[in-house]
């Protein structure tokens, strides 16, 4: 297979890249004529050169590292040149063998002697070199091969300064993978960067040198990345190594899968890879993946491939969500803030993995116009955690983060939920105080203590036994079976039945305040239902009355026809007894008439009262039976009226109208006194009417200045063709770069992105002012309900103010009955 080269690697979809020569980052660009590197006239040719003779360091950064795509391409060039700047002090040792003969008397000497004589030997050999004097390592006797000679044979090493730089490396900043910047957007990759380094170049073991400055340099800039985030696992069991194997060949896989765009050459190059049953294959990798996530992979990284299988070669996986999700998830979900901060407090201290879905949550509230404080305080604590959690090496090589940073920070916001959270508790505890809720002492001193309130009387108005008492009490009042008691013991008894813990003492109390209540109001019912007993004995006179009309305009009727038929054969005399008599019925039924009448007033007049009866013994039991009382009296001059049945007629006719007159102009009087008094006492309503105008005119001026709902859907439309133009747009990889169409395609797609951002601006703007369209027109609704209100309580208002006149119009009519009698 052919080798891989730098340009096909990681030069094809970078954002920036740099190539450090003189310990400086020079900015790489990109003509027809290949390769331009800034600062550099010499043509260097990075793009074939072979990906293998190269040692990869991939920095990936969690998104919490910055707040927008912007900024982590600033810092990232930041990091770029100050990884450009460092430079490595790893010494060079060299060691040699050197054959000396013994000096007199060496086998007579102790061990410690025979070294110092062996290191004076060095210094006088060497003392003339001007690399230095070498140090003597060991040494042993022996003879020569050859003539037998005794010998010393001696190692010597001689230790020289190194300084070692990235010269000729090269860094390559990325924020998006190939397939977004073809413009299909499957997923989002993190952003990374890439530092390719010569494989020959002397670095430590391990690159343990290189590695302790890269994470003094993410350290200084203030980046955790994936390579300075250590999670503790045990490295010697199965488990750890069948992980690592699983990682290592998924990770293979998913390069193969990233790096084509047409399905054959993915399925092509990976049935290469498929050598054994062990190998991960398209029909094992949905068992390979979960095992993964089992053993403690990253989910992300599964979900990406999932997403991937299914865009390229429309393969479906199904990826199970690990149990740290699941119940990340729930915690998110029942707002339990301060236990995520801690939680992930504790996993960033002990070298956790930090469940991918408290990253996501902290992305979405942070990426919020309007958030919640105790969500924004959470989300704050886990970009904390996550973004100081990476360590360094100390002259050691020992891993140190800074925990006391971390901290610090998550304790900040921990305190600031507390402190939210004891406000709510403080407004939680006012509102049962109000709603007088509380009916146990211990409980309302917890919520006391835990809303921080020391003093409940100076806060709330009422000792804490009070509070109690009251709570109590409305208990008792909505618990209560019956509405009307004899003696405040059936109080008592029905308070007994219920499950309360209070003292009897105030149990009686309680008692006997309820029964003094209901007394009054107890008595005048009873003295309504005689004024039932009144109204039912009316209604029986009147239905009698009516029957005797009846019967007197039968007669009437009868004698008409009897006069109209009159003969001869009756004498005169007969004639005028039957007239008499006639007249006398006639005169008779007029007095019946005005009886009915009369009788019907007092009918009305009764039910008017028994009303205001009803209202007033709820409200005014004080002023109910001197009110009553004289609506008492009025209805006795009524009823005494009504039984006089012998009036003359023509008085009759003038007590009539008479009456007419005055009742109109009363109910003419009541229309003025009402309408005063209503706009008194709802004068508020033209404040309402003034809001509703208000509301009309903003709605109308919406309504004229956008067709809000069309226009958010256009602009949803031009936004969606935008990102299919943006799509269409092709860099042409590597090949573009140099003969500068990827340049000319990257100006264009970021016009476009331009246009989609600037229409997107304006989408949310239309959103905004559409939610705003709504409340106002919500507003104006609960303004109309406002006034509806006013309109009911006026209602009531002139009824009560109609029936308080009745008092008045029953003077006048008694005034009017005593002047025609």
């Amino acid at each position: 297979m052919a080798a891989e080269k730098l340009g096909a690697y990681i030069l094809d979809h970078d954002e920036k890249s740099f190539y450090i020569d003189g310990n400086t980052a020079r900015k790489i660009e990109y003509s027809p004529q290949g390769v331009v590197i800034e600062g550099i006239e010499n043509n260097i040719n990075l793009l074939e050169r072979d990906h293998n003779n190269y040692t990869d360091f991939k920095f990936s950064f969690d998104e919490l590292n910055f707040k927008n795509e912007e900024e982590a391409i600033e810092q990232l060039q930041k990091l770029a040149k100050d990884i450009g700047e460092i430079e490595i002090n790893n010494p060079k040792k060299s060691s040699w063998y050197k054959q000396i003969k013994p000096p007199a008397g060496f086998d007579n000497m102790k061990e410690n002697q025979k070294e110092k004589v062996l290191k004076k030997i060095l210094v006088e050999n060497y003392k003339n070199d001007n690399k230095g004097i070498p140090e003597l390592v060991n040494w042993k006797k022996g003879n020569k091969k050859t003539t037998g000679e005794e010998i010393i044979k001696i190692k010597i090493r001689r230790t020289y300064d190194r300084k070692v730089n990235l010269n000729d490396s090269i860094i390559s900043i990325h924020t998006k993978s190939r397939d977004e910047i073809s413009g299909k957007e499957n997923y989002k990759v993190k952003p990374h960067i890439h530092l390719i380094v010569d494989k020959n170049k002397a670095f430590g073991k391990k690159y343990s040198k290189l590695k302790q400055e890269l994470y003094k340099t993410l350290r200084k800039n203030n980046l955790t990345s994936s390579h300075n985030v250590d999670i503790n696992r045990d490295r010697s069991s199965s488990n750890y190594k069948e992980y690592r194997v699983l990682k290592d060949r998924l990770s293979s896989f998913s390069w193969v899968v990233n790096k084509h765009e047409e399905g054959k050459y993915i399925v092509e190059q990976l049935k290469q890879y498929e050598r054994n049953d062990k190998s991960v294959k398209l029909n094992n990798v949905e068992q390979k993946l979960n095992r993964y996530i089992e053993l403690g992979g990253s989910y992300d990284f599964a979900r990406k491939l999932q997403t991937n299988l299914k865009e390229k070669l429309n393969f479906e996986i199904d990826i199970k969500e690990p149990q740290g999700y699941k119940e990340a998830s729930k915690n998110i979900n029942q707002g339990n803030y301060k236990q995520i901060i801690n939680e992930v407090r504790s996993q960033a201290l002990n070298g956790e993995r930090i469940s991918e879905r408290y990253k996501e949550f902290a992305k979405e509230v942070l990426n919020k116009d309007e958030v919640n404080i105790k969500e924004l305080a959470a989300a704050r604590g886990i970009q904390a955690a996550v973004k100081n959690r990476g360590y360094h090496l100390d002259k050691n090589f020992n891993k140190v983060i800074d925990r006391q940073k971390i901290n610090r920070l998550c304790d900040k916001e921990i305190k600031t939920i507390d402190r939210l959270e004891k406000k709510e508790r403080y407004n939680q505890v006012r509102e049962k105080v109000k709603a007088r809720e509380y009916l146990n002492q211990d409980k309302l001193r917890a919520d006391l203590k835990a809303a921080g309130v020391e003093d409940c009387k100076k806060t709330f108005g009422a000792s804490e036994v009070a509070v109690i008492f009251q709570g109590n009490e409305k208990y008792i009042r909505d618990n209560l079976k019956n509405d009307k008691f004899l003696a405040a013991s059936e109080v008592k008894e029905e308070i007994e039945a219920m499950d309360i813990e209070i003292t009897d003492s105030w149990k009686e109390k309680i008692a006997d305040k309820i029964y003094k209540e209901q007394a009054p109001v107890a008595e005048k019912q009873q003295e309504l239902k005689e004024i039932d007993k009144k109204l039912k004995n009316l209604e029986k006179q009147r239905a009698a009355t009516r029957a005797n009309l009846n019967r007197l305009q039968s007669t009437c009727k009868r004698i008409g026809f009897e006069l109209k038929n009159l003969t001869n054969d009756h004498s005169r005399d007969e004639l005028l007894d039957e007239i008499n008599e006639s007249s006398d019925k006639i005169k008779s039924g007029i007095s019946i008439l005005l009886a009915i009448y009369r009788h019907q007033a007092a009918a009305s007049k009764f039910k008017k009262v028994k009303n205001i009866a009803k209202k007033e013994s709820k409200s005014k039991v004080s002023d109910w039976n001197k009110y009553f009382d004289k609506q008492l009296k009025n209805i006795e001059i009524i009823e005494k009226t009504a039984a006089e049945n012998n009036l003359n007629i023509n008085k009759v006719k003038k007590l009539e109208e008479g009456y007419k007159i005055t009742l109109k102009e009363d109910e003419i009087k009541f229309k003025i006194e009402d309408t005063e008094q209503a706009f008194n006492a709802y004068r508020v309503k033209e404040a309402y009417y003034k809001k509703i105008n208000e509301a009309d005119k903003q709605i109308k001026q919406y309504d004229k200045e956008f067709i809000l709902d069309s226009n958010i859907d256009t602009m949803k439309k031009e936004i969606k063709k935008l990102e299919k133009q943006k799509g269409d747009v092709k860099t042409g990889g590597i090949l573009g770069k140099i003969t500068g169409k990827a340049k000319e395609a990257k100006a264009k797609r970021k016009a476009i992105e331009k246009q989609i951002a600037a229409k997107k601006s304006k989408l949310e703007q239309l959103d905004k002012r559409f939610n705003k369209l709504k409340k106002l027109k919500k507003k104006r609704l609960e303004y109309f309900k406002y006034v509806e209100a006013g309109r009911t309580k006026l209602k009531e208002l002139k009824e009560k103010t109609k029936e308080s006149k009745v008092k008045k119009i029953n003077k006048k009519r008694e005034k009017g009955h005593n002047l025609s009698r």
